[in-house]
């Protein structure tokens, strides 16, 4: 199985999680679409970094160290869609549902090339 492959699969179990909180907050609990965004994926954040070290990535690096990587990128990932998420909403008028998906596959992206390099890298090999 590749790594693309398990990023994706973890990525898809910790997103049926955000989005069940991101979902929940908005249409039972009646907080703003932002509010909703912010608090699943601070929910998700342990569960996302955990899943993807022990199965995306399989790192045996530090934790401490490894984990302030990742919530820096997980700072940039989430800025850009918490941008996108805003933009959508507010400009473009487009559905709640609709905008947190869309701003979700932005998250992904990113997020994935950005742990590849920065938080989950490995050595090379010098032969």
């Amino acid at each position: 199985m590749s790594e693309m492959f398990r990023f994706i699969m973890v990525g898809l179990v910790n997103s049926l999680l955000g989005y069940s909180f991101i979902f929940g907050f908005t249409y039972l609990l009646a907080f703003s679409p932002e509010k909703s965004n912010i608090f699943g994926y601070l929910l998700g954040i342990i569960v996302s970094y955990t899943l993807h070290k022990k199965i995306s990535f399989m790192s045996s690096n530090k934790i401490n160290k490894e984990f302030l990587k990742f919530i820096f990128i997980f700072i940039i990932s989430f800025g850009i869609n918490f941008c996108v998420l805003f933009f959508l909403l507010h400009h473009l008028k487009i559905n709640s549902a609709i905008s947190q998906i869309i701003a979700g596959f932005f998250y992904v992206f990113f997020s994935y090339f950005l742990n590849k390099i920065f938080v989950f890298n490995r050595p090379s090999l010098n032969l």
